[in-house]
């Protein structure tokens, strides 16, 4: 086969998949909307009181398209008379004073040795499929413009964290 030949191969190839591009795009921006707009939610069902400088820290490492939709609100974040301010982490070695911290499937799939988030004493929750499984709290999927969530219990209570009955009432929950 020539070269010309392959090459017109390739590139009809590839009208399908930029065609598809937009599409995913959108399907990412809907994630983000959706993620967003459940994550601040999932802190009403925690108690905070042991937390002393009357504010949450909320940190991400990855999920910055999230992340901002969060800093875009207008409203000021709040849980109960709890200020929440958004961060972004760089790493394992930048999460002091994180009281909760989202962790990117993609971030994890960069960094597949990171395991030490998951021993620290902060809510931690994930879109990663395993993350349950590998020391999480609340796994998070994406279902059909839905969230659908998992909540390790054993993780929430050996990290100290007090869980609301309502929330583990509309989770999957592992015991």
């Amino acid at each position: 086969m020539s070269l010309a030949r392959r090459w017109s191969l390739l590139l009809l190839a590839a009208v399908p998949l930029a065609a598809a591009l937009p599409g995913l795009a959108h399907a990412d921006a809907n994630e983000s909307a959706l993620l967003a707009s459940r994550l601040v939610n999932f802190l009403r069902f925690f108690d905070w009181s042991g937390t002393s400088d009357g504010g949450l820290t909320f940190c991400f490492l990855g999920a910055d398209s999230v992340r901002e939709r969060l800093l875009a609100s207008p409203e000021p974040q709040r849980v109960g008379s709890w200020n929440i301010v958004m961060r972004a982490a760089s790493g394992a070695d930048d999460l002091a004073g994180c009281s909760v911290l989202y962790i990117d499937a993609a971030w994890r799939r960069a960094n597949p040795a990171t395991s030490e988030p998951l021993r620290r004493h902060m809510l931690t929750i994930s879109n990663s499929t395993d993350f349950n499984a590998r020391g999480g709290m609340i796994e998070v999927v994406p279902l059909n413009d839905r969230l659908k969530f998992s909540v390790n219990l054993p993780n929430i209570r050996r990290a100290g964290l007090q869980v609301s009955s309502t929330l583990l009432e509309v989770a999957t929950v592992r015991h």
